[in-house]
This record gives C-alpha cells, structure tokens and sequence, in this order.
C-alpha cells in the first residue's frame, strides 16, 4: 500500500478480493503430515479435547491487519497509525494466502474504500491483480511430504 503525495492519519482499508477465498499461511517446514492426512477414524480418547487447539492463531494485541472470507469474497481490512506520503506500507508477517476460486483465472478484480481519521470523505476504486501460477495440491503435498534423500 502506498499512499501517492499524501499523509494518511489512522487510515481505515477494507481491500476485497472477489472470487477468492482465505487460507492459513504455512512455511513448508511448519508442515505437519499428521494433520495433512488424518485417519479415517480417529481414535476416541474421553480426557483428550475434541478440538486441536495448536490449529488456532494467535492474535496480536493491536495488530493492524484483519482477514475475513465474507461470502464468495476474501477481505483484508488494514488499520495502521497512518500511510505516509509515497512510502510502501507493510506487514510483518506472513498471515493468509489469497486464493482465487476459479483455477483458469489469470487475475482476480479488488476494490477498496479508505477513510482516515477527521475526515468525511470515502475514496474507493477497483482495480485487477494478477494470479500467480496454479500449484497442484498433489505436487505441493509431495514436494513438502515425500521429500527425496
């Protein structure tokens, strides 16, 4: 995100990917094959939680980035202290994967709406961002779970 030749103070961006969905960022080797490949049945252990807990995230007190899928639509909403005049905005973290729903799409269409802190208007536009390429679940599961030696 950058702001052309202007100072936004306590901005307020909602950036909606449509036709895309969210999904959980991991780095190959946070990759977990027990959780790739669940058994069929699973064992029932009365003293053991029926839901894993280590598959939730943490969240940061104050952190400026949200995500949501809302609907057929993904949503980043991005509350930061302030965009300054013409210097790149970012997060530090690896948070989600943008995924478009229609695998033969070269680019998905985003529209966004700014308001910042004392200040009425509403600035909003749209615009069409490439895809990247198509990875196979097969080829992505092999390539991090069946690792040559």
């Amino acid at each position: 995100m950058v702001s052309r030749d202007r100072f936004v103070s306590k901005p307020h961006l909602i950036v909606t990917f449509h036709g895309c969905e969210l999904v959980d960022h991991l780095d190959p080797d946070d990759a977990d094959y027990e959780k790739a490949v669940e058994p069929v049945l699973r064992s029932t252990d009365p003293l053991r939680p029926a839901f894993d807990y280590s598959t939730l995230r943490p969240l940061i007190r104050d952190y400026p980035v949200t995500w949501s899928n809302c609907g057929e639509d993904a949503e980043v909403v991005l509350t930061p202290e302030s965009f300054r005049p013409n210097v790149p905005w970012m997060s530090d973290q690896d948070d989600y994967v943008i995924v478009a729903k229609d695998p033969q799409a070269s680019s998905v269409m985003v529209s966004w709406v700014l308001t910042e802190d004392s200040n009425d208007a509403v600035t909003s536009g749209e615009l069409r961002v490439p895809t990247g390429e198509l990875i196979d679940a097969a080829n992505l599961f092999k390539t991090v779970f069946l690792k040559e030696e």
